[in-house]
C-alpha cells in the first residue's frame, strides 16, 4: 500500500485504511462461507448442527465487536488513536479467528 505524501509511518490514516481493507475482505469471506452453508443445507448435503450454528453466531458477534472498535478508532483524535490500538487489534484477531473456525467447521 502506497502512502500519501501527508501520511507518516505509524499514522492513524495508514492504520485505519489497512484495517478497513482487511475487515472488508474478512467480511466478504464470512458472507461467502455463510452462503455456502445455506446452499449446502438447502441441498441436503449438511444438517443443522449446533456446533456450526454456534460458530456462525460467534463470527457474527466478533464482527459486530470489531466494527464497533473500528468506529471508535475512526472517531478518535489523531493524538489519541494509539490508545485504542490494542483493543482494535484484539477485536480484529477475534473476528479473524472466528471466521477461520467457521470455515474449519464447514470444511
Amino acid at each position: 500500500m502506497a502512502a500519501n505524501a501527508d501520511e507518516k509511518p505509524g499514522s492513524k490514516q495508514i492504520y485505519t485504511r489497512s484495517l478497513q481493507t482487511n475487515l472488508m475482505r474478512k467480511k466478504e469471506q464470512l458472507a461467502s462461507i455463510k452462503r455456502r452453508v445455506r446452499q449446502a443445507r438447502k441441498a441436503g448435503r449438511i444438517g443443522i448442527s449446533e456446533q456450526l450454528r454456534n460458530a456462525e453466531q460467534h463470527a457474527d458477534s466478533t464482527l459486530a465487536t470489531a466494527e464497533v472498535k473500528f468506529q471508535q478508532l475512526n472517531d478518535a483524535a489523531e493524538e489519541s488513536w494509539q490508545e485504542l490500538q490494542s483493543d482494535v487489534d484484539q477485536a480484529w484477531e477475534d473476528f479473524s479467528h472466528s471466521v477461520k473456525a467457521l470455515v474449519a467447521r464447514f470444511s
